[in-house]
């Protein structure tokens, strides 16, 4: 009876949610997150949209900003560090291929796709100049790679929570490859992203009012066309780098890293970093992941620190 039971309540919510993801639009009109000029530059996965805004001031590098990947992941999400440098910096925050105002859809993105968008962002954007970079989550993977590629680009790195630390996710290829065939994977997503769940989680450290402008922001990224295909390829582990912890140990630039204080293992992981003469680790006051301590005032004062 138990089992029977379990079976109907699953028929019942899959036809729920086959229900909702006809309903569902993915073409949303999408608002401009940040202050900025908002420019296009092709890639290897199609267009790749970037902001550029904030004061140019002599001898001081552009601070370049880079997202996560995760459902609802795009340029908003370092808004805080946009708004505090744009006064005196001049500030660049790239939509990663698959996000934001980026093509999307249906790509074999890898590591080295991200790597090679961040520097075809950093020569359109920067001509060559190096810049600051700031980057949170998997996006810290990406901007180390393409800071060991092109050293001379960066004159500094800033990893807020960064993945990579405690070995690379398992890697569920066919999984992806199944889903990829199937409705399934938008109706999982559907679900992830829709505005009940998204007031849990959007906006977690932020006021009430940038709360909702964040939840508007992320409910329009996410209602996309292709707008789950990359941050699936990411839970996946299909974007992870394996040994990543190696490829930060060889920076060789100023490096910062800054992690929630309940963060534990990554902290512990974060020890063989900390012993290096370039590298220096930081804890926020506040547990949890960055969406959580971003824009605190003592987190936004230790990258000014570092990237001054």
């Amino acid at each position: 009876m138990a089992l029977t039971g379990g079976i109907a309540v699953t028929g019942v919510t899959l036809a729920a949610a086959a229900h909702v993801y006809r309903r569902v639009r993915h073409d949303l009109p999408m608002i401009r997150s940040l202050d900025g000029t908002l420019r296009f530059v092709a890639g290897p996965t199609g267009a790749i949209a970037f902001y550029s805004g904030g004061q140019s001031r002599r001898l001081r590098a552009p601070i370049l900003l880079i997202h996560d990947t995760g459902p609802v992941a795009c340029s908003a999400d370092l808004k805080p560090i946009w708004d505090y440098f744009s006064a005196t910096r001049r500030v660049i925050s790239i939509d990663l291929p698959g996000f934001g105002f980026s093509d999307r859809g249906d790509q074999n993105y890898t590591a080295e796709t991200y790597r090679d968008a961040i520097l075809t962002v950093m020569g359109a954007a920067a001509a060559g100049e190096p810049v600051d970079i700031v980057a949170l989550g998997q996006g810290a993977e990406f901007a180390a790679l393409a800071a060991i590629l092109q050293p001379k680009l960066a004159r500094s790195i800033t990893l807020l929570s960064p993945t990579g630390l405690i070995g690379s996710s398992r890697q569920w290829e066919r999984l992806f490859h199944v889903l990829r065939r199937s409705a399934l994977a938008q109706i999982v997503f559907d679900l992830i992203t829709s505005r009940p769940v998204l007031r849990v989680t959007s906006g977690q450290g932020a006021t009430e009012a940038d709360r909702d402008e964040l939840l508007g922001q992320h409910y329009e990224t996410s209602h996309q066309q292709g707008a789950w295909f990359a941050p699936a390829m990411a839970a996946l582990g299909l974007l992870s780098t394996p040994k990543m912890v190696d490829s930060y140990e060889t920076l060789a630039m100023p490096a910062l890293a800054i992690f929630g204080s309940s963060e534990v293992s990554k902290l512990n992981a974060a020890n063989v970093l900390n012993a290096r003469s370039n590298w220096h680790i930081h804890t926020a006051a506040s547990p949890g992941t960055a969406g959580r301590w971003l824009a605190q005032p003592a987190v936004l004062e230790q990258i000014s620190h570092h990237v001054r």
